[in-house]
């Protein structure tokens, strides 16, 4: 019996320290050469690429600069980096990593309290 609830207990911690993100930086077609060299997985999150010209006019409202890269844990946003007056945007994989770590450690700090 022991066995079984330290086997639940173990699953319930890996699914509740599980967390969907999602990395999406978003350009306009004219912007291009502004886009931000990021690798294809940061902290084992896919990148993902669009065009703001692609996307849905409510997002295209919401969105005043480009380009933007968005961190969304479970569909809400955690983070924004906007470009500047430049439409030039300079952030680092690192920084992005950085803010999973701390998102992360958020709810690490919030579950052991």
């Amino acid at each position: 019996m022991k066995k079984l609830i330290t086997l639940l207990l173990f699953l319930f911690s890996i699914n509740a320290l599980s967390q969907d993100y999602k990395i999406l930086q978003i350009n306009s077609k004219w912007n291009y050469k502004n886009n931000v060299d990021l690798p294809a997985k940061i902290e084992g999150i896919r990148v993902d690429y669009a065009l703001l010209e692609d996307q849905v006019q409510g997002l295209q409202d919401k969105i005043k600069s480009v380009p933007v890269i968005i961190l969304y844990k479970e569909n809400k946003v955690v983070k924004k980096w906007s470009a500047d007056i430049s439409f030039k945007l300079n952030v680092k994989a690192w920084e992005i990593a950085e803010a999973v770590k701390e998102d992360k450690e958020k709810l690490t700090r919030r579950k052991t309290n």
